[in-house]
Order: C-alpha cells, then structure tokens, then sequence
C-alpha cells in the first residue's frame, strides 16, 4: 500500500515538474520595448496555421485578414505589451508578444481573447 502511495506522488510531482516546463518555455523570449517590438516583427507579415494573416505596420495601424475578412485599427506600446484599437471595439484589447525562431506567439492581457495565438512570419 505504501508503494502504490509513494509512486502515485511521485507521478505527481513529474506531471506538475512537465506541466510548469511547458508553460515556461525557455525558447520563448517576450518582446519588452517598442523598440525591441519594432526591430523584430512591425513591418512583417505574419500567417497562422490557419492560413489568416497579420500585419502590424510600423506607422502605428495593423491589418489581420482572418477568415477571409479584413480588419483594421491602430496599435500604441503601452509598458511591455502592445495595445490595439479598431473601430467598434471589434478586436480592441492589450497582449504581451513573444518570439522562438520564425514564430511569434502573442498572450491576450484584455480585450475578451481567452487563448494564446502564434503566427509563423512569412
């Protein structure tokens, strides 16, 4: 009995040790400045697996073709995440960006996103 006890702790503590690594990736590294932000993806275009698109230019607007469909606003660095802003509030919200080799994964901080999203630069 005590066996059993002991290997299902350890089983555990090694599923939550494998849980934490993926979630702190080290691959990974976050974008924290504008200038950091401008050097490494505004000006570059951006698709998913998906096939939809994302742009964010380096005069201060964006442009995702998601679906078949364009959207657009602007976006201002605020302290380490990028905001964005389109009219009606559609897409409107703040997210934290990071970068591994040729993808970009970007962290919804507000704005009604629930999940990450990664884009591979094209």
């Amino acid at each position: 009995m005590t066996f059993k006890i002991r290997s299902a702790a350890i089983a555990a503590v090694l599923t939550f040790g494998m849980a934490q690594t993926a979630l702190a990736d080290p691959n990974w590294l976050p974008i924290t400045s504008e200038s950091e932000f401008m050097r490494a993806v505004a000006g570059k275009e951006l698709e998913d697996r998906r096939g939809n698109k994302l742009r964010v230019r380096t005069d201060g607007t964006y442009v995702a073709i998601t679906k078949g469909r364009e959207a657009s606003g602007e976006w201002r660095w605020s302290g380490d995440t990028l905001c964005r802003e389109a009219p009606g509030d559609v897409g409107s919200g703040c997210q934290k960006w990071e970068v591994a080799g040729d993808w970009v994964r970007i962290l919804p901080q507000s704005g009604g996103a629930e999940r990450a999203h990664r884009y591979r630069f094209k």
